[in-house]
This record gives structure tokens, sequence and C-alpha cells, in this order.
């Protein structure tokens, strides 16, 4: 009997004195990406002042999507560097990411759910544009996987291949949100760009309504002011498996931050988490 004590007196000894020991976290770490130095080997999403080489300008709608490098040839890779704008933590993107530059934004087609868990909002990646075509859907440029002559999405065992994530995410990466008066409502370049509605109103059929049902999606409207008096109607399309769907509507004003999308030329604002959604 006084063996089995002392036994045990040793092993809680022990389990208090390593309970005790201070443990330092593991740093998480992604390395800067060093590419080559050559501008030629260098794409952006939209127009560019530099060079004629940007992911868009093939971009036809209606027709099969192109392939983004043919026309250069095949011989060396080519890159574009941008910045994740969207997420789907709140379950509004399926299967997508919105990565924005300087000129422009695009939609990535990529089959995985929980892609916020590797590419956050925030984060820098390079794509390697290789084997990659751009497309549309709706006058909605994305880009993904060539099959059956529509973009598809990449497979998830591939996306190394395709993506690459430089450095650690930082909401200090993300572009500045355009606001009512710096979005251009006449044409479609400011699609898939980061943009902040303020001030705006729902449409009296969403007062009491919640965001979306558990059942189907809706598609409120909201009126967007504008500095010469008139307002622009902006969809703010929410699908039944969000987060935040059961979100009552009240007859306010709010700020709504999001990625500006459109459906055959109708504007779409799709609202990423709960924290996009400011009453005023």
């Amino acid at each position: 009997m006084n063996k089995l004590r002392l036994i045990l007196m040793l092993s809680l000894g022990i389990f208090m004195f390593l309970g005790c020991q201070k443990w330092n976290e593991p740093e998480f770490n992604i390395e800067e990406w060093v590419g080559p130095i050559q501008d030629n080997r260098y794409f952006t999403i939209g127009p560019n002042n530099v060079h004629n080489r940007y992911v868009l300008r093939r971009h036809t709608n209606g027709m099969p999507p192109d392939s983004i490098i043919d026309r250069l040839g095949r011989n060396e890779l080519r890159y574009l560097r941008a910045v994740v704008v969207s997420s789907d933590e709140g379950e509004n993107y399926y299967k997508s990411i919105v990565i924005q530059d300087s000129t422009g934004g695009v939609e990535l087609q990529l089959d995985m759910i929980g892609l916020y868990t590797i590419y956050p909002v925030g984060q820098k990646v390079v794509i390697v544009l290789n084997d990659l075509v751009i497309g549309d859907y709706n006058h909605l440029p994305q880009v993904g996987w060539m099959r059956d002559d529509q973009v598809r999405h990449i497979n998830s065992l591939y996306f190394d291949q395709y993506i690459i994530r430089d450095g650690l995410p930082s909401l200090s990466n993300l572009p500045k949100a355009l606001t009512n008066n710096e979005i251009d409502f006449t044409k479609l370049r400011d699609i898939n760009k980061l943009v902040r509605l303020e001030g705006v109103t729902f449409q009296s059929e969403a007062i009491g309504e919640p965001l979306a049902y558990n059942n189907f999606t809706t598609n409120w409207k909201v009126r967007v002011p504008l500095a010469n008096g008139n307002t622009q109607e902006v969809t703010v399309r929410t699908s039944n498996s969000a987060r935040f769907r059961g979100t009552i509507i009240e007859e306010k004003e709010y700020n709504l931050t999001g990625i500006l999308t459109t459906d055959k030329g109708t504007y779409q604002l799709m609202i990423r988490t709960k924290d996009d959604i400011e009453t005023l």
C-alpha cells in the first residue's frame, strides 16, 4: 500500500510540475514570395499603364472561356499578384474567392469549402496563370479550369500548383473599399471589387423580413444615394445558406460592405459576414 501511495504521489508531482511549465507557442509564418524579375512574366487583372498583358483583355461575354496565356507561349510560367478580398466564412460565397489588384478584381473557382481558413481576407496571393482560362458568367469574370466550354472549379489537390500564398495575411494589405460616388455604375469595371455602400435603405417590401430564408435565397434591393441627388439600385443577394441569413431588415439606413458583382448587368452586393452590416 505504501508503495502504491508513493507511486501515486510521484505521479501527481510530475503532473503538477509539467503542468506549471510555460510552453512557447509555435510561430506561424508564411514566407514572402520572391519571383522572377522579368517584367514580361507578370499580368494584371485589368488594363495597366506599364504593358499590355492583363487577364481580362480577351474576355468576351457569352463566348467560351479563353486561355489566358496562349498568345505568349508556354515556355515560362506567368503570374498575377493580388490580394484576397472575399470570404466564405459567412457561407454567402461558395467554392470561390475574389482577388483584387490595383487594376481590377476577378473570381477564382476553387473546389473546396472553408476557403477562408487557407486564403483569408487580406492574404496576398500569386496566381500561376498557365493552363487557366478566363470566362464569363452573366457578365461576371471568372478564372478556373476549362471543361465543357465553361470555367470550372480547380481541384483542391492542385491549389498549390496555381495559388502561392505571399506572406502572412493582414487587413493592411486590402485595397481601400470604393464608396458610393467612387464606384463607376455606368460600366462594369468595378465588378469583383471591395466596396462600401453608405447610407443605403432597403426596399419597403424587405422591412421586417430576414436577409434570406432557410429554404431560398433572396434578392432584396437597396437604394444607394449619390452626390448628384440620384440613387443607384443595387441588389443585396443573400444565400439561404448564409450564417447571417436570419438578420431582420429594419427601416433604417445601413452601411453595407462586400464585393460588388453583377448578374446580366444588374449590380449586386455580396456580403461576406455579419460584420459587413452596420446600422446607422
